[in-house]
């Protein structure tokens, strides 16, 4: 990409770090196109599938099908953005550093939403990680692309909270990230994070040639692909 289609591509990057994607026309677009033809088809017709942005993009409306409409769409997402602080620093050299900052993330999280959040507002957005739930997308992440890498420690970390008898905790801190606190500490509207989810499919591989080759879609049709699958939720239906 050149010129004003990149420059537009990086807009929409930044607008996934700021959790202001659904504003943008793109995502407008393409929940639009996906309602039409839900209608059309019926839902169980219909697939989200994407890389990167567009894994982003379909992701969001995936989210909104299942919160707003009860529709819960069979989705596909190729290194879907994972948006955190940490998401820069590389696993392989800095897995003790990262894992403290998590802890600690996670941990000024769930104070903040315990003293910034009204009772109300705690309520609306557990009804709406609830119904988010039940749908299951399909991560296909890789261990050394920085981009979608931290899914696997986030629903990881989610996982043995509630092995340890703190599910509370660990809903209230799947569901809060730095800016979605800050953005409430501002009396600004934000919804629940793009890459926070309770219930996913994750498919897992760790083979690439550096940082930039292991965020290439042509890794997934390799025919001696390798890879593993977790599957994680929060919440038992």
């Amino acid at each position: 990409m050149k010129g004003r289609e990149l420059f537009q591509d990086m807009q929409l990057n930044l607008s996934i770090v700021k959790n202001k994607l659904d504003r943008k026309s793109r995502f407008e677009i393409a929940m639009k196109v996906v309602e039409e033809k839900v209608a059309e088809i019926g839902q169980g017709n219909v697939i989200l599938v994407g890389h990167s942005l567009g894994a982003a993009i379909a992701l969001l409306v995936g989210k909104h099908m299942a919160i707003e409409k009860g529709i819960y769409l069979e989705t596909l997402l190729f290194n879907p953005p994972h948006t955190t602080a940490i998401m820069l620093l590389s696993e392989n050299k800095f897995r003790t550093l990262k894992k403290v900052i998590r802890r600690t993330m996670t941990f000024l999280n769930v104070t903040g939403n315990i003293l910034a959040f009204t009772d109300e507002e705690k309520k609306e957005e557990e009804e709406k990680f609830t119904k988010l739930s039940y749908w299951k997308p399909n991560l296909c992440v890789h261990k050394e692309d920085l981009i979608c890498s931290e899914y696997q420690s986030y629903f990881n970390d989610m996982k043995k909270m509630v092995e340890h008898g703190m599910a509370d905790i660990a809903h209230t801190a799947a569901r809060v990230s730095a800016i979605h606190f800050w953005r409430k500490m501002l009396g600004k509207k934000s919804d629940i994070p793009l890459h926070l989810l309770p219930s996913a499919k994750l498919i897992i591989i760790n083979r690439a040639k550096g940082i930039l080759d292991a965020h290439k879609l042509q890794q997934w049709w390799k025919p001696d692909l390798q890879f593993q699958s977790q599957e994680f939720s929060l919440y038992e239906h």
